[in-house]
């Protein structure tokens, strides 16, 4: 197993990309707590940064719903997963829960499929 030396870094001194690749994932399909009930299944990750640091993370953006026909030649949706190891990924802002009852909401990181951008076009 690859050691990565430690990095104890303080956020107003430092800034990471918010880019960095798919170390290993998970597919969760038990809630760790009532709040991600909504998100299940969902998938878990770390998250190797470009700056190299591993971060634990929930990716986002990540399933697309593909029509397939069972044996009864019947029609259905298949949640499939396009994800791989070494998958590059950038960091985007997210709802991560909602709760009491004016709904307070929680918005946090998660990470998604690094966007291709065309020549030209601004990096945002």
């Amino acid at each position: 197993m690859e050691r990565k030396p430690s990095l104890v870094v303080s956020p107003e001194k430092f800034q990471f990309s918010g880019r960095g690749k798919i170390y290993s994932y998970a597919i969760n399909f038990d809630r760790v707590s009532d709040r991600f009930q909504e998100f299940v299944p969902y998938v878990s990750a770390l998250i190797d940064l470009k700056e190299g640091v591993r971060v634990s993370a929930m990716l986002t953006d990540v399933e697309d719903w593909v029509p397939e026909t069972d044996e009864n030649g019947r029609q259905h949706l298949v949640r499939k997963y396009n994800l791989e190891i070494g998958m590059e990924v950038e960091m985007v802002t997210r709802r991560l829960f909602s709760e009491g009852e004016r709904g307070l909401i929680h918005y946090g990181y998660k990470f998604r499929p690094l966007l291709r951008r065309q020549e030209g076009q601004p990096s945002g």
